[in-house]
């Protein structure tokens, strides 16, 4: 048997190439799906601040101390 001819079989010279395109493609799926969660995270502490700020704002109550002079 030739050189070609048991780089040829089912185990043969691409399957390592071909382990490292699925690792390659696994990697960077779980690369976009962290990216994803932190741009969420960011997303959800930003309104969560926004929606708290605004609250604070609406929940002041005017100075009522103050005296009215004519």
């Amino acid at each position: 048997m030739t050189d070609v001819a048991r780089r040829s079989g089912i185990l043969g010279w691409f399957a390592p190439m071909r382990w490292l395109m699925i690792g390659l493609f696994v990697s960077l799926g779980a690369l976009l799906l962290a990216a994803a969660g932190v741009a969420r995270h960011i997303l959800l502490h930003h309104h969560a601040k926004l929606r708290r700020e605004a609250l604070s704002v609406h929940d002041a109550t005017p100075e009522s101390d103050l005296e009215w002079e004519p």
